[in-house]
């Protein structure tokens, strides 16, 4: 990476926040949501005090991310700080599944004249 801010700083983990209500529509129209729950580190399930199919989210997710730790969220209820923290070290794409690395190997070198990637097929 090129990038001036990398030379000081390193991706310590991802964190994700999905819909507990729209998670699942989210995840079947959009493929850059599945994408972003693959690559996590934590994601944390929103909206899950008022999701009636929380769990059949939180068993889709785990299909797409085994290794992720679950967190939810909800009105007046929120993942403690120190649990987000707890757990610390560089993100290392080679931990992942082998679509993560084609997927950001595919965005690294995206060659379209406008610099930024596009939802949806090319």
């Amino acid at each position: 990476m090129t990038f001036p801010v990398a030379r000081k700083f390193v991706l310590d983990r991802v964190i994700t926040a999905i819909d507990g209500v729209q998670g699942m529509a989210t995840l079947d129209n959009h493929l850059e949501a599945v994408k972003q729950i693959a690559v996590a580190d934590d994601i944390i399930v929103t909206k899950s005090d008022i999701a009636p199919a929380a769990d059949a989210l939180v068993a889709r997710l785990r299909q797409l991310n085994p290794v992720a730790r679950f967190a939810h969220a909800g009105l007046g209820r929120a993942p403690s700080p120190d649990a987000m923290v707890s757990r610390r070290g560089i993100y290392d794409p080679s931990t992942k599944a082998a679509d993560v690395t084609a997927w950001l190997n595919a965005e690294a070198y995206d060659t379209r004249e406008d610099g930024h990637g596009h939802h949806g097929p090319r």
